[in-house]
């Protein structure tokens, strides 16, 4: 009997101390902060030419747009900046990525915009193609963020990119009775994004 006691007695005290393994953490739902760029100026920005994807580097004043941008997140814990391969995008990326030592992931995908895809969606009208682009381009670059924020949960991620794509998802997801103005070469916006979802937490207006 005393035995059958002892047994019971340390059975029960084993199963008390012992620990329940922690769950882990589900980073999946941490959302990330992305701070989308437009690149620094160049000399057609400057004459108010549409460059398109044509290759055009940074002018001086862009060069110095890109150095503000890279002191402005020198508080930030960047890890991996995101960007155009264009020139433009490639060398406003640089100078932020540099003090950081951050991971610099060119990608020529991040245009979005593809004449011949709008073309077969919208051949007819001139409004018709600019919905089809705004579209296109609205439903591309939200896909790439979410994935993004798959990629890197929780971190806070710099994209660099153009006027077309910022203007577009500013206009998709911005309020609906405010209109967004264009955005400046070296300004940004920001948005939170989950594999889910992304809104916007920096709106431009």
């Amino acid at each position: 009997m005393i035995r059958a006691l002892y047994l019971v007695c340390v059975l029960f005290l084993f199963g008390c101390s012992s620990e329940k393994p922690l769950p882990k953490e589900d980073l999946s739902c941490n959302p990330c902060s992305i701070i989308l760029v437009r690149h620094g100026e160049t000399d057609w920005n400057a004459a108010g030419k549409s460059q398109g994807w044509r290759d055009i580097p940074l002018n001086e004043n862009g060069k110095a747009q890109a150095r503000d941008l890279a002191r402005e997140f020198l508080h930030l814990p960047l890890k991996t900046i995101y960007s155009c391969s264009l020139s433009r995008a490639a060398e406003t990326a640089e100078a932020i990525a540099e003090p950081h030592k951050a991971s610099l992931i060119l990608d020529p995908t991040l245009r979005f915009y593809r004449k011949n895809k709008v073309k077969k969606l919208f051949p007819i009208t001139k409004k018709g193609k600019q919905r089809a682009m705004e579209k296109e381009i609205f439903m591309d670059a939200t896909a790439y963020l979410k994935n993004i924020a798959k990629e890197h949960p929780g971190e806070t991620v710099v994209v660099v990119t153009h006027k077309l794509v910022i203007n577009t998802l500013q206009k998709g997801m911005g309020p609906k009775k405010s209109k967004a103005k264009k955005l400046a070469n070296g300004r940004v916006i920001s948005v939170k994004a989950t594999e889910s979802s992304v809104s916007l937490t920096e709106y431009v207006n």
